[in-house]
């Protein structure tokens, strides 16, 4: 997979983990009964209770965040690491920017124009696609 590809997923990554925590807090402030209230026992008939499964669904919620969140940690470590090989500090510099999610308008690199720096970037992900990893640009 090419460093444009693992930087997509992570993205798409992060976005998943914001939505699981957006999801648990929301079960966890309109579904589950003030503290007052826990221990009263449930008056369903057969089955689980609401509150049990609203906590059960929280569970299953937090083991699936918190495996998550451990891919993106090793996939951010994988691609830093790609990143660290790129042996021309200025290329190096551009690409971690545009890892980190700045725009092109947002990143200085000396005298270098937007549009140098775009090839620069282009130049310096090509290499890394096709192995060259640390042959710089």
């Amino acid at each position: 997979m090419d460093i444009e590809k693992k930087i997509q997923k992570l993205e798409s990554m992060r976005y998943r983990i914001k939505q699981i925590e957006f999801k648990i807090k929301e079960l966890r402030e309109t579904y589950m009964p003030p503290r007052s209230l826990e221990g009263i026992p449930s008056h369903s008939s057969g089955g689980s209770s609401p509150q049990e499964r609203i906590v059960a669904k929280i569970d299953q919620l937090e083991r699936e965040l918190e495996e998550l969140r451990i891919q993106a940690f090793e996939l951010n470590e994988e691609i830093y690491a790609i990143i660290e090989s790129i042996k021309d500090q200025k290329a190096r510099w551009i690409v971690t920017q545009r890892f980190k999610g700045k725009a092109w308008s947002e990143i200085e690199c000396g005298e270098y124009s937007t549009r140098h720096m775009q090839r620069i970037y282009k130049q310096t992900v090509d290499s890394l696609e096709a192995g060259e990893y640390g042959s710089g640009v």
